[in-house]
């Protein structure tokens, strides 16, 4: 009795080694279509779990989330868009000085920014908008930040990617008047540094920008156009080129990064 019980142990554990290689060699066999099946199954079990884990508390995220006040979860939004945008500033400046020296082709800066750059990066003020002019098809901003912050008259305005939209025309004690270069009534030198080449351009109000150039020069659209005063910050980019043969020059458009239905960040190099 003691000897046939002892042989159906044995052949109990074939059978099950058996059973094993072959689930192990179907499983190898077709290992996508069951990562594709099983994926979706354990993903969530497994994200729920690391959340867990990592709040170090035995407590879900979600739970967590769900009893934190509002505001300072949008105040952490805020910050960390904040860090993002100063971050792509000094990345679009990075750009520019690299590109410029690659090509040994000095760059006119300005001097603030020379300073900025000497003393290990950008020294930015932050400023918010306050009142739009709307009267003006936005030709005027008041900003945040005055004489008590170290802001003067002409210090170019610019936004996220270091793209230059406006100048600071009237300093009060706590607020600015920003001039937007896109007003109707401004005109700014521009650079195209792709044919080397100096453009007016004419604002035509809400972040666009004309230029009425010789047919002589090349423009195309998708081209950057740089502010001649400071030709690491862009102005825009050309968005349409139009070349009518009973004209005597080209014109072409550009768009600015200013657009008046966005709540922008505006800042100033300081000095």
């Amino acid at each position: 009795m003691t000897y046939r019980s002892a042989r159906s142990k044995d052949k109990g554990k074939h059978i099950k080694t058996s059973v094993l290689v072959f689930c192990v060699l179907i499983l190898s066999l077709f290992w996508k279509p069951t990562q594709d099946f099983l994926y979706p199954v354990f993903s969530p079990v497994l994200s729920t779990y690391v959340a867990i884990r990592d709040t170090g508390t035995g407590i879900p995220h979600a739970v967590i989330a769900y009893f934190t006040d509002r505001n300072t979860y949008e105040n952490k939004i805020t910050n960390l868009e904040e860090q993002i945008e100063y971050l792509e500033n000094e990345l679009a400046y990075a750009h520019v000085l690299t590109d410029s020296f690659e090509e040994g082709i000095p760059l006119d800066t300005g001097t603030t920014t020379e300073l900025n750059t000497l003393s290990g990066g950008l020294s930015t003020l932050k400023l918010y908008p306050i009142i739009k002019d709307k009267t003006t098809i936005y030709n005027t901003i008041l900003v945040s930040g005055g004489f008590d912050d170290g802001i003067e008259e002409g210090m170019v305005v610019y936004v996220r990617g270091y793209e230059a939209v406006g100048y600071i025309a009237k300093v009060h004690k706590s607020s600015s008047v920003v001039n937007l270069f896109s007003s109707g009534n401004e005109e700014i030198n521009g650079v195209i540094k792709d044919i080397d080449t100096s453009l007016i351009l004419f604002g035509d109000g809400g972040g666009a920008y004309r230029i009425e150039a010789p047919k002589s020069v090349d423009l195309a659209v998708g081209q950057k156009v740089f502010l001649a005063e400071n030709q690491s910050m862009i102005l825009g980019t050309i968005v349409e080129v139009t070349d009518d043969p009973q004209d005597t020059f080209t014109r072409a458009y550009v768009r600015g990064a200013y657009n008046p239905n966005r709540a922008h960040i505006f800042y100033v190099d300081s000095k």
